[in-house]
């Protein structure tokens, strides 16, 4: 495996779980502040969940242009396996050890998508021949 892969993989999975962290502190503050915050707290981690595994693709892709996609889909194996120990180690009332492992799969599939979406693309055609006649004209 390459060196700059697995790097970029880690960093990406550490600004995920900042994220997370960030997003649910953010989170629970606005629940809290509703009249019934129990029944909002279970659709805020979800939503924190997938905002979080969205930045851990987003990074991967940038950290990492030329392979995005593995970079992307690496992180979210290291930030969904870190996620997994995590749900072992302090199960609480969460859904159970079957929809966490579900639950870890979903991340590991935004993560990589969002990596695959965010790519540096080559310019296309149009953008070549437009820049060519803005160069042209300011000669």
């Amino acid at each position: 495996m390459d060196a700059k892969l697995v790097k970029s993989a880690i960093l990406a999975a550490g600004i995920a779980y900042l994220a997370a962290a960030g997003l649910l502190l953010i989170l629970a503050a606005a629940a809290y502040s509703l009249e019934d915050p129990d029944k909002y707290l279970t659709a805020f981690a979800i939503i924190a969940l997938v905002l979080s595994a969205a930045t851990c693709g987003f990074s991967a892709s940038r950290l990492n242009g030329e392979a995005s996609f593995a970079s992307g889909l690496f992180a979210g194996i290291i930030f969904a396996v870190l996620l997994f120990i995590v749900s072992l180690v302090l199960p609480g009332e969460g859904f159970g050890l079957l929809a966490n492992a579900a639950t870890a799969i979903c991340t590991v599939g935004v993560s990589a998508l969002v990596a695959h979406l965010c790519r540096p693309r080559a310019p296309s055609a149009a953008q070549l021949r437009r820049k060519a006649r803005r160069a042209r004209a300011g000669r």
